[in-house]
């Protein structure tokens, strides 16, 4: 069996002044109540607030692993 992990990492500009950067890895996935609740450890709590003071917008996806998209203006 292959055990090793895939982590992709892509960013785009979207529009005139939008970003959009998304990570994504091949692992069990996020529990789907975290995301659901937001009930994050410290680490995407961190990520959380550095998107918002940077004016942007954060999703999480299970896509047999996770997907996390983060579309912010440029300044």
């Amino acid at each position: 069996s292959n055990n090793e992990g895939e982590i992709q990492v892509n960013i785009s500009k979207i529009a005139d002044n939008t970003v959009d950067l998304s990570i994504y890895d091949n692992g069990i996935g996020i529990n789907k109540d975290i995301i659901k609740n937001k009930t994050f450890g410290f680490g995407l709590s961190l990520v959380e607030i550095m998107v918002q003071q940077i004016e942007g917008q954060i999703k999480f996806e299970n896509l047999n692993g996770t997907k996390v998209t983060i579309i912010f203006p440029l300044i």
